[in-house]
C-alpha cells in the first residue's frame, strides 16, 4: 500500500500536464463528420472518473477480501523486469493503491509464465472446484478461446456494475464477440494489450521530406487518407536508385488491407452462431487489384521471405526481422506496415517516424478501420467459479476506468516520445487508429483448427498481396471446412 500512495504522487505530475487533453468524445470536423479525436478535452475528466468510481464504491466494502488476477508475465503487471520501477509500473500500482482503498480489498497477482500457464492453472482450479481466481487476463487467442469453449467463464451481461458503453472499454468488441448471446470477452484500458494490437501506417518523415511527401496528417484528419493517395505518394520516392536499396513498403499484410475497408470476413445468424462470409467485396476486390502489383515487384517492397518461396514450408528469409526493422529505423522504407505495439520499439532507437491508420479503401468509405490483431490481442475474463460476484462486478468495472486516468496516459506518453508533433498530430493519429478497430469473432476460433486456419488466412493474405486472381474461387475452396471448424467449437458453447 506504502508503494501503491507514493506512487500516486509520482505520476499527478504528468496527469496534470495531460489532464487539458482529456476525454470525452469531440468530433474532428471533416467531410464525414466522424468522431475520431479522444484525447482529453475537458479540465475535469479525471476527477469525473474518481466520482464514477467513487459512485460504485459507496456502495460495497468487501472487508479486506482478496481480489486475485492472474495472467503471464508481462508489462500489465507492474514487477514485471521490463517495466519494474518506471512511470508505467507506477502507474499501474496507483490504479492498485486506489483500488485496496476505496473497495477495501487486497489486491493479489498471480504471474505465470506463459498464456498456457495461465489457462492450466485456471483449469485445474476449476476441476478440482476452487474459486482462487477473480479476474483473467491473457490472449483471446489461447486463454479466451480454450476456456470458452471449456464452458469454466461467466457471461458478463449478468453484472450490473460494468458499464461498457464507457470509454475505458472497447465498444466494438461486444456485438462481435457476443457469442449465442453472451459476452465472455472484455478488453478495453485494462489490458494494455488493447494499445499494442492496431494495425498502422508508419512512416519515414526523412523519406517524406527529401521526396516532397507532405500534408499527409491533414488528408487523415479530413477524410481523405485513402488507398490511392498512399500509392500517389509512394510513388514519389525512387526505387533502388544508384543501389541504394530504398523501398517504398515494407512488412505488408493483405488480411489488414481486407479489414481497412471495413469488411468483415464473419457475420452471425439470428441465434448468435458466427459463420465465414465471402470477402470479395468491391472495395476489396479494388484494393487487392491495386496492391497485388504493388506489392509483388520486390523492388518497390521488402518482403521477410522472397514470394516464391511464400508457401514453402521452409521458405528462405529475404531478410531477418531485425534486418527488416533496420531498414525501416535507418529510412531505407518509406511506408512500414504494422501494429501500435512497434511504436514504442522503433521511438526508443530513436527512430524519426509518423503514425498514421490504414488507409481507407476509396474515397467513398465513411471512416478509418484498424484491425485488431489475434496474435497480440488480449482482453479480461471472468471465470464462472468466482467466490464474490459483487466483488469481481465493481472493482473489475472500477480497475478499468481507473486505468484510462492513470496507465492510459503513461502508455500514449510512451509511444509519442521524441516526437516533436507531441500531443498533436501523432496523438491526433493514434486516437483515430484506437477508435475505429475493427474485430472478427475468426480470430479466436484459429485453434479448434489450426491447418484450416492457416489455409484460410494465409491463402486470402497472400492473394491480396501478390495475386488477386485467386480471390474468386477462395471462399468455395476454404470456407466451408472454415464453417464446419466454427460450428463444433460452437456446440461446445451454452445457448
Amino acid at each position: 500500500m506504502k508503494k501503491s500512495i507514493v506512487s500516486l504522487f509520482m505520476i499527478s505530475a504528468m496527469l496534470t500536464s495531460l489532464v487539458s487533453c482529456g476525454s470525452e468524445k469531440s468530433p474532428t470536423q471533416n467531410p464525414q463528420g466522424e468522431e475520431f479525436l479522444t484525447r482529453p478535452t475537458k479540465p475535469n475528466y479525471y476527477e469525473e472518473i474518481e466520482i464514477y468510481v467513487d459512485s460504485i464504491a459507496d456502495r460495497y466494502d468487501f472487508s479486506g477480501e482478496t481480489f486475485t488476477y492472474i495472467g503471464r508475465d508481462d508489462e500489465n503487471f507492474p514487477a514485471n523486469e521490463d517495466i519494474s520501477g518506471s512511470v508505467l509500473s507506477n502507474a499501474i500500482y496507483a490504479r492498485q493503491g486506489e483500488l485496496e482503498e476505496k473497495f477495501n480489498i487486497k489486491w493479489n497477482y498471480v504471474v505465470t509464465e506463459s498464456g498456457d500457464e495461465t489457462q492450466n492453472t485456471v483449469i485445474r482450479d476449476f476441476e478440482a472446484g476452487g474459486s482462487s481466481y477473480d479476474l483473467i487476463y491473457g490472449s483471446m487467442l489461447t486463454v479466451g478461446q480454450r476456456l470458452m469453449v471449456g464452458s469454466m467463464l461467466r457471461d458478463v451481461d449478468d453484472f450490473i456494475n460494468l458499464d461498457l458503453s464507457k470509454e475505458w472499454w472497447i465498444d466494438s468488441l461486444n456485438d462481435t464477440f457476443r457469442l449465442k448471446g453472451h459476452l465472455y470477452f472484455l478488453t478495453g484500458s485494462i489490458v494494455l494489450n488493447n494499445f499494442q494490437d492496431a494495425s498502422c501506417v508508419l512512416y519515414s518523415k526523412k523519406l517524406a521530406r527529401e521526396n516532397g511527401i507532405a500534408g499527409l496528417y491533414d488528408l487523415v484528419i479530413n477524410g481523405e487518407w485513402t488507398m490511392d493517395k498512399m500509392l500517389e505518394s509512394a510513388a514519389k520516392v525512387p526505387v533502388n536508385q544508384n543501389g541504394d536499396g530504398i523501398y517504398r513498403y515494407g512488412h505488408p499484410s493483405g488480411v489488414d488491407w481486407i479489414f481497412a475497408t471495413g469488411t468483415k470476413i464473419t457475420s452471425f445468424t439470428d441465434s448468435g452462431i458466427p459463420y465465414v462470409e465471402p470477402v470479395l467485396t468491391g472495395a476489396v476486390k479494388s484494393i487487392a487489384d491495386k496492391m497485388s502489383v504493388e506489392l509483388s515487384d520486390e523492388t518497390k517492397t521488402a518482403f521477410l521471405y522472397s514470394l516464391n518461396d511464400y508457401e514453402s514450408e521452409d521458405p528462405t528469409e529475404k531478410y531477418g526481422v531485425e534486418d527488416m526493422r533496420e531498414l525501416f529505423i535507418n529510412d531505407k522504407i518509406l511506408f512500414w506496415f504494422d501494429y501500435t505495439g512497434s511504436i514504442v520499439n522503433f521511438r526508443d532507437k530513436n527512430a524519426d517516424i509518423g503514425v498514421l491508420p490504414m488507409p481507407k479503401g476509396d474515397r467513398y468509405q465513411t471512416q478509418y478501420y484498424s484491425y485488431s490483431n489475434p496474435w497480440y490481442g488480449a482482453a479480461v475474463y471472468v471465470p464462472k467459479n468466482i467466490k464474490n460476484a459483487d466483488m469481481t462486478d465493481a472493482v473489475t468495472e472500477a480497475a478499468a476506468a481507473l486505468s484510462e486516468k492513470y496507465v492510459k496516459p503513461v502508455f500514449y506518453d510512451q509511444m509519442l516520445k521524441n516526437d516533436s508533433a507531441y500531443d498533436n498530430e501523432s496523438s491526433a493519429m493514434i486516437d483515430i487508429i484506437f477508435n475505429t478497430k475493427i474485430y472478427d469473432i475468426i480470430d479466436i476460433f484459429s485453434n479448434g483448427s489450426p491447418d484450416t486456419w492457416g489455409s484460410y488466412m494465409s491463402t486470402l493474405d497472400y492473394a491480396v498481396k501478390t495475386d488477386s486472381t485467386m480471390l474468386p474461387n477462395f471462399y468455395e475452396a476454404y470456407a466451408k471446412n472454415t464453417n464446419e471448424v466454427i460450428r463444433t467449437v460452437m456446440d461446445s458453447i451454452p445457448d
